[in-house]
């Protein structure tokens, strides 16, 4: 198309022939008619509207055009869309419209002079444009936050749905709101720090300790997926306070009657949080695993309890052989909650386990809060079945732990294991009946 009198090219070098003409208004462009064909009015310096062919819209759309040269050669550089100045618009509102290539005709005159400098560097306004589009895709698909989430989902599917909450609270709660938006190449052991130390000055030390665990995770992760070279985090060890040592006590073999029979009279439980406290000491299993048990898992004829992988802490099927005395109180429970799905439900949802709170506080109200929790049964048993000589791998398996970095077979040592908690369910009734 030849160039219209007053269209300068980006060298701001008048085209011969040209005249001098007023520069365009908002006014002017606003009123600009559609014809058959495309036109452009110019502005100044290579910048021009550009006027869409009739068509069945209302108004035509107008088009930014900046013509320049460079090695001679003129080239025309699309530069986005023409649009009136909005009213009452927010600065991120006028980000997004001008990345979006909506431009202002004062915007698109201050956009002239950065194209221009490229010109005169020899780039191509086209090819920087569309480079830094790459780089914000890339920095974007990078960020902290970004990172985070995709670390999430592709190694999250494993994790527990406690874990999973604590995580994602961490992050959501401290991390994000700092380092969310920030290249996670661009962070320095500052920036976690930072977080820690806010976390840390609510007295949260604990959880301070957590969420640089949090925060290792993903980091490792960002260096070996590619997206950092080197992860921030050893240089942080020691940066925080120590952290509280929980102290899950434990109870010595003349503690054991006094504390049930606190339980049982003092403590003014319900007899299902009774049976609950009594079956800890007796299985040895965590106190999630109890609650969260099912009437289906119980395997009344070989007297076992089946707990499947995706229940237990270590991913792992368990099998815990039944006692006489944990039989006898799983009968007992089921006369109480056997129309519920599950051992142990909730009061104001069946199919949802027993609060995690009904144990703890069935300990503080027998008086041993602080002193003895609910976790330190699986240490009391484990520690007086050595005592009497039970065998240390027997013992690890029933507490479902591992062995370095191979886990138990969860079937192994069954009748041993079922004679080693005969033996510890005998000397618990044993212990109690003393205090009758």
């Amino acid at each position: 198309m030849p160039l219209q009198s007053g269209y300068f090219c980006g060298c701001g070098e008048m085209a011969q022939g040209s005249r001098r003409r007023k520069r365009l208004t908002d006014a002017e462009i606003r009123k600009a008619k559609p014809r058959a064909q495309r036109y452009r009015i110019p502005d100044y310096a290579g910048l021009a509207v550009e006027i869409s062919p009739a068509s069945t819209d209302a108004e035509p759309r107008k088009f930014w055009r900046y013509r320049y040269r460079i090695n001679g050669k003129e080239n025309l550089f699309a530069a986005g869309e023409w649009c009136a100045p909005p009213i009452g618009e927010t600065p991120e509102q006028r980000r997004e419209r001008i990345e979006g290539g909506r431009m202002t005709l004062e915007e698109a005159r201050r956009a002239r002079l950065e194209w221009r400098g490229q010109v005169r560097a020899g780039q191509h306004p086209r090819l920087v444009r569309v480079a830094k589009r790459l780089e914000t895709a890339q920095s974007s698909a990078t960020t902290f936050r970004a990172v985070t989430l995709e670390y999430v989902e592709k190694r999250g599917g494993a994790w527990g749905a406690s874990y999973r909450r604590n995580f994602m609270g961490f992050m959501e709660r401290d991390a994000f709101p700092d380092l969310g938006d920030l290249p996670i190449a661009t962070l320095m052991p500052v920036h976690m720090l930072t977080v820690l130390q806010k976390v840390e000055g609510r007295g949260s030390v604990t959880a301070a300790h957590h969420g640089r665990s949090f925060l290792s995770a993903v980091f490792r992760y960002a260096v070996q997926t590619f997206k950092m070279p080197i992860d921030p985090m050893p240089s942080l060890r020691g940066s925080l306070g120590k952290m509280n040592s929980q102290n899950h006590g434990r109870l010595a073999r003349h503690e054991i009657g006094p504390f049930l029979h606190a339980v049982r009279s003092g403590g003014r439980a319900e007899r299902v949080t009774e049976i609950a406290v009594e079956l800890l000491l007796l299985t040895m299993l965590r106190t999630i695993e109890l609650r969260g048990g099912w009437w289906h898992e119980i395997d009344w004829p070989a007297e076992l309890w089946r707990i499947p992988a995706e229940r237990m802490k270590k991913k792992r099927p368990h099998i815990v052989p039944l006692s006489a005395q944990a039989v006898s109180l799983l009968k007992e429970l089921r006369n109480i909650t056997g129309n519920a799905p599950r051992l142990f439900p909730n009061v104001r949802d069946v199919h949802r386990p027993m609060a995690p709170e009904t144990i703890r506080h069935a300990f503080k109200r027998a008086g041993y809060g602080g002193r003895f929790t609910p976790h330190g049964c699986r240490g009391t048993a484990a520690t007086l079945l050595r005592e009497n000589g039970s065998a240390r791998e027997h013992v690890e398996i029933q507490l479902a732990h591992q062995r370095g970095n191979s886990p138990y077979d969860h079937a192994a040592f069954i009748q041993e294991r079922r004679k080693m908690l005969a033996w510890w369910a005998d000397l618990i009734d044993a212990e109690v009946a003393r205090q009758e």
